[in-house]
């Protein structure tokens, strides 16, 4: 929920009051009494001098009562009397006739018995013009009002003009500068034209507005079922990738408002297609209805929809009172949003949110029990309640009828964040975490609010505003006398240019006040004399200028999307983020490390493209990497140029353009050296707007690129088509991979959105709908000599080929060539209960000839009512809840990745300790989080077809006390009947099952050869299950688990002794980072026993004890043997010979079994770490020697070097130690 929607109902109300008194609509104004007050003032025009006959209106915040108006006399001067105290808005509005505009509003607080004086109203100069039409009627709307908003990232500012038409329709404003909504009230007929967002630069311009024909309409009733009369509807738009990926609506703008009549009918125009949130808000101060929210799609532009909605009585009442006086605070707006096990707000959780009546009460509907987050937010208009902040509290909701109270807060941190002496930082937002704060997972994450269950944070204001209540929890206990980071993050797009600060707070033994604070350098920061501090924003140390590639001049323009620019640092898992300046210019400032820089251009451009460059940072000094930046010294400032886009294209729909998608870019992959994709490798994705242009820059090769339809686009399906990159950059479509939809039209890729032959929808059986955020898998089938399969009898494989996401209606639209499919419907993200099924689709002549079950006895799809099919989640044979290693508390977001057991020997059993039968990926499901008995608990389910099964049960990122855990699992006759082990895989008797994460009894280290930290990396576990020495590696053949090695270089297993606690071996073999090509895998031989089992000996397979204190500590070695590969073909410049990049460089035995390998790094280096028992025992040749052979990367661009050529490039022979065996230079293929 954003802000905009708070700030904008009340200021409508007034808004709308005042436009009622254009037509009288409003009779019965107050009358004299001893609680009225009256409003005194003057009026000027531009040049200072008093005005005769202007009007002042004096509005309040809720339309039903005639608003107080009142005419200046000659010398300017007015009186506004009979005033009820209350908080009001005032404008003038110029005399029949002026050339001038409306006065800019004011508020004024007017006090029973008293006489408030009005600052000067003075007329504008006329800038923003513009004329008001029905379309409805065909003519010009006389006395309607107008309205434009200036809407920051969060909400409204305090920036809002406003006045109405004459009876030509015509308006009249001040000139304008930044973003704005706009839009027109017509009281006569009680409608709103759709809003119009707005960048304006201060110039003359011209917006009109037009009253459409309502397509969104529909009636609001009250609990009881009475007609709800004046409830305030509005339409917010989502962004539907945001809602697409992740299940909820992030608000990017408004679509349409409108409000219940007496009949408790509405209706507005939505006139773009998209996806929007419905909001009902109850009349002001009512708390026996709560707000009704949800959510519709527009498939096409003006599409009709109508609604039925009855709004809920609440079940959750309470009041929002002040810290000193106890008493209700009006206006504010709370928020609940149901949170995950972890504390976290997911957006698959309930929420509610409503603004507080007069008196400070709320009410919501939350019939869901569990954990929820309750905020209340200030805003940035109620001054009375400067030095008090918000609630973030955690309220445990039963379903049931219950009262929350809550009190807004009184800080014990106060400060103002400013960028210099003379101007405030505007908006952000801060996280609190452990000093040095330098690790997010390990410093922030672990600090929470008293609840257990969320992190603290906290909101800079719009005048940069501080205001904390800091009581820091870390493992369920509050923490005193600490010390805290606290990272201040400038809303980039107010503040661009401006670093992200961080600050070191300490506090005092009982957390009531702070006893120091040190700025961003360290230095100590004096307290101000009313106890706040002052924080000056760290001074940028990474600074440039964004260039357009275009006119090789800086980035300019007014709008909030210049361009943007993030730095990552993945080792500590730290970033920052900035916009490009008005001037192009940008500021961050970073910690010692190496980022890589990315450089976005604004959203949408077709003539820029993103860029990356590395930068270091070295005791505060920034260095740039990279051919994107240039830099004339260490420190000094950088000039990042975007890239020109080579491949620039539009997609079309029935011949015109038409977009809203995604496409992705993908590499084409030969596994088998036949010069023949056979797969496509992602490469990178980008946005297609909504006129279905896309740019972006590729580099030389063979891609290809698929156009993916937003969902809410009707009658269009994803398509390929196929293009050629020259050495030049030059694009051209690639027929030779297939028909594609590829064209080129003046050097633009066109290409037209595929006409869907396929049709379903994805069915709930339980709501009887269509399920939201649903999908499809789609994998064909293919014959064991890899044509394609023709039925299910020849059918062996299955290659995945697409997918499809449902969207709000659950309805999928694909084009799919002949052949045979296996289509696997996917539930939505809040469905926990139900799982996926699978259909057999047969395509013939491009026309989908058969849908049915793939049951054991087959039935046809469901045909739709509207064509194509209905496809029905399926209900789980599988299904239960996940837990962490305690085998009580829940872990959501667990996932299960199910492998079914293959009889590749086809003796008609599965063996899975003898060659060849082996476990192949089928698929999996998220452990969803769901409230049971007011407990959370983490469900699953899946519908697994008969067979044998091997089950890996991996925790949530944010699950750190558990690890992976293996099940083996049969099912027989559509029933599971055996699940092992069975204490960590519990039936319950009823057909659930409770699965057991593991938990550590072996933890580990990993550093390379010199002592540093391996991070991101992995460690495999064998076993010898079949007692002999020549089979798998060291007699090592089994596998039997994995570990991740963290940032921290840390790892952790879980590992069986023998029977009754005897000794067993395994053998681990550590592996280096993706980026390390210079050390090797490195093997261990571990022995575990005891009961519990534990590590008790560790010995490193070229010498050496690995094992302290019961840890396993494992270095891995170097390389002693190098070179460099390079390929013949040389460049086109100097012919000189070009390095190869990873290639694979094996060392083979005389059987032409491989004894180790590597890869070469991106200076085709290679190292591999070759002992005299590796050449001994692997049975070379008489003399104890092997050969070297390399084998280049797949399609290495620009080599052409047949990948199935074997190149021996020498010897080796025992002793030796550090031998460079020199370049190696690989042919070129015929």
């Amino acid at each position: 929920m954003s802000a905009t929607s708070m700030s904008l109902r009340s200021f409508l109300r007034a808004g709308v009051a005042a436009a009622l008194l254009a037509t009288v609509t409003v009779v019965g104004g107050p009358v004299a009494s001893a609680q009225t007050g009256t409003a005194t003032g003057i009026v000027h025009d531009v040049s200072g001098s008093p005005v005769e006959g202007a009007t002042v209106i004096v509005m309040e915040k809720e339309p039903g009562a005639k608003p107080y108006e009142a005419t200046t006399a000659a010398d300017g001067t007015y009186t506004v009397t009979d005033i009820y105290a209350g908080m009001y808005g005032v404008i003038a509005l110029p005399p029949s006739g002026s050339s001038e505009a409306t006065s800019a509003p004011t508020m004024i607080q007017v006090s029973s018995g008293g006489s408030t004086s009005v600052s000067t109203l003075t007329l504008t100069t006329t800038a923003t013009t513009g004329t008001v039409t029905s379309d409805i009627s065909g003519g010009p709307v006389a006395n309607a009002f107008v309205i434009f908003m200036e809407m920051t990232a969060h909400g409204p500012s305090d920036n809002e003009v406003m006045t109405f038409s004459d009876v030509n329709g015509n308006y009249k404003l001040p000139a304008l500068s930044g973003g704005f909504m706009a839009f027109a009230y017509d009281p006569a007929t009680a409608s709103m034209t759709a809003p119009a967002q707005l960048m304006l630069t201060g110039a003359a311009v011209t917006q009109d507005f037009v009253f459409t024909v309502p397509n969104i309409t529909g009636t609001v009733l009250a609990p009881g079922g009475a007609p709800y009369v004046n409830a305030f509807v509005i339409a917010l738009s989502c962004d539907s990738d945001m809602y697409t990926q992740m299940g909820f609506c992030m608000v990017t703008g408004e679509g349409g408002f409108g409000a219940s009549d007496a009949t408790g009918a509405f209706s507005m125009a939505v006139p773009n297609a998209g996806v929007y949130q419905l909001q009902v808000e109850p009349v002001h101060g009512d708390t026996s209805a709560a707000m009704h929210e949800q959510i519709f799609s527009l498939a096409s532009a003006g599409e009709e929809k109508v609604f039925s909605i009855q709004l809920l009585a609440p079940n959750v009442t309470g009041k929002v009172t002040h810290p000193t006086t106890g008493d209700g605070v009006g206006d504010l707006w709370v928020m609940a949003m149901q949170l995950n096990a972890q504390g976290y707000f997911d957006g698959t959780g309930a929420m509610a949110n409503g603004p507080t009546a007069d008196n400070g009460d709320f009410a919501f509907a939350l019939t869901t029990a569990g954990n929820y987050k309750f905020q209340v937010e200030i805003p940035w208009f109620n001054t009375s309640l400067a030095g008090l902040m918000g609630v973030n509290e955690t309220v445990a909701v039963t379903g049931e009828a219950q009262t929350v109270n809550l009190v807004l807060q009184v800080p014990n941190f106060t400060a103002s964040f400013i960028k210099d002496a003379d101007t405030a930082i505007q908006w952000g937002w801060i996280n609190v975490c452990q000093a040095p704060g330098t690790n997010w997972q390990q410093h922030c994450m672990a600090v929470t609010d008293s609840s257990g269950a969320g992190q603290i944070e906290g909101n800079i204001s719009e005048t940069g505003a501080i205001n904390l209540n800091l009581h820091p929890y870390v493992s369920g206990s509050e923490v005193f006398s600490g010390s805290w980071k606290l990272w201040l993050y400038p809303d980039e797009y107010q503040n661009a240019g401006t670093a992200k600060t961080g600050i070191t707070v300490t506090m005092n033994a009982d957390n009531t006040a702070v006893t120091e604070v040190l700025g961003h350098t360290g230095s100590a920061i004096t307290a101000e004399s009313d106890g706040s501090y002052v924080i000056t924003a760290a001074e940028p140390n990474l600074n440039g200028t964004v260039i357009d590639p275009t006119t090789s001049e800086a980035m300019t323009g007014s709008g909030h999307d210049r361009g943007h620019l993030c730095a990552e640092e993945t080792t500590n898992r730290t970033w920052d983020c900035t916009s490009v300046g008005t001037t192009g210019t940008f500021g961050i400032a970073l910690d010692d490390g190496t980022y890589t820089v990315r450089v976005e251009p604004p959203h949408g451009s077709t003539t820029m493209s993103a860029v990356s460059f590395t930068a270091t940072i070295a005791n505060g000094v920034a260095t740039a990497s990279g051919s994107a930046a240039t830099q004339s010294a260490a420190g000094a400032s950088i000039s990042v140029t975007l890239g020109t886009p080579n491949l620039i294209g539009v997609m079309q729909k029935s011949g015109e353009a038409a977009g809203d998608g995604h496409l992705g870019v993908q590499s084409p992959q030969d596994e088998n050296g036949d010069g023949v994709a056979d797969w496509w490798n992602w490469t990178s994705g980008h946005h297609i707007s909504s006129n279905g242009a896309f740019a972006t820059e590729v580099a030389e090769g063979t891609y290809k690129i698929t156009a993916e339809p937003g969902w809410n686009m009707s009658g269009a399906s994803p398509v390929d088509g196929y293009i050629d990159v020259a050495s030049d950059g030059t694009v051209t479509c690639d027929t030779d991979y297939g028909p594609g939809g590829c064209t080129m039209s003046s050097g633009s890729v066109v290409m037209s959105w595929g006409t869907p032959n396929f049709q379903a929808v994805i069915y709930n059986p339980t709501n009887e709908a269509g399920e939201i955020d649903g999908g499809l898998d789609v994998e064909r089938w293919y014959q064991s000599d890899g044509s394609l399969a023709t039925n299910l009898d020849n059918a062996q494989w299955t290659r995945w080929t697409g997918w499809g996401n449902g969207g709000t209606t659950g309805l999928v639209e694909l084009t799919l060539a002949d052949g045979l499919y296996n289509v696997r419907t996917r539930p939505g993200w809040g469905t926990a209960d139900l799982a996926g099924a699978s259909f057999t689709v047969t395509v013939a002549s491009d026309t989908v000839t058969a849908c049915q079950t793939t049951a054991s006895t087959p039935a046809a799809c469901t045909p739709g009512d509207s064509g194509g099919y209905v496809l029905p989640l399926s209900t789980p044979n599988f299904s239960g809840m996940v837990v962490k290693g305690d085998y009580s508390t829940a872990a959501p977001w667990a996932h299960i990745s199910v492998m079914q057991w293959q009889d590749s020997d086809n003796d008609g059993d599965i063996n899975q300790n003898e060659c060849c039968d082996h476990p192949e990926w089928i698929g999996g499901s998220n452990a969803r989080p769901v409230t049971v008995n007011q407990q959370t608990v983490a469900k699953f389910g899946m519908s697994l077809a008969d067979g044998t099964y091997e089950l890996d049960v991996h925790p949530s990122w944010e699950d750190t006390t558990s690890i992976r855990r293996k099940l083996n699992l049969t099912v027989a006759s559509g029933s599971v009947t055996a699940c092992t082990p069975v204490y960590a895989c519990a039936s319950d008797g009823e057909g659930g099952y409770t699965l057991a994460l593991n938990t550590a009894n072996i933890s580990g280290s990993l550093t390379d050869s010199d002592g540093t930290t391996v991070q991101y990396s992995f460690v495999d576990v064998m076993v010898d299950d079949d007692g002999q020495s020549n089979t798998g590696e060291n007699g090592y053949e089994s596998f039997v688990t994995w570990a991740d090695v963290n940032e921290s270089g840390a790892f952790s297993l879980y590992l069986d002794a023998g029977q009754d606690g005897a000794a067993r071996n395994y053998q681990l073999a550590a592996f280096p980072s993706w980026s390390d090509t210079t050390h090797q895998r490195t093997l261990v031989t571990v022995e575990v026993s005891g009961n519990p089992a534990a590590a008790t000996n560790c010995t490193k397979a070229t010498s050496g004890d690995c094992i302290s204190s019961g840890s396993l500590v494992i270095s891995l070695s170097k390389g002693n043997y190098f070179g460099t590969i390079k390929s013949s073909m040389g460049t086109v410049s100097t012919g000189d010979d070009v390095v190869l990049a990873n290639a694979l460089v094996m060392l083979v035995d005389g059987s032409g079994d491989v004894i180790t390998d590597s890869l070469t790094n991106s200076s085709g280096v290679y190292y591999l770490n070759i002992s005299d028992s590796a050449i001994t025992s692997n049975s070379c040749t008489s003399s104890n020697v092997c050969d070297l052979k390399v084998q280049p990367a797949t399609l290495a661009i620009g080599d052409a070097v047949d990948k199935d050529t074997l190149f021996q490039g020498g010897t080796f022979v025992t002793g030796q130690d550090g031998v460079d065996l020199l370049s190696k230079t690989l042919d070129v293929a015929d």
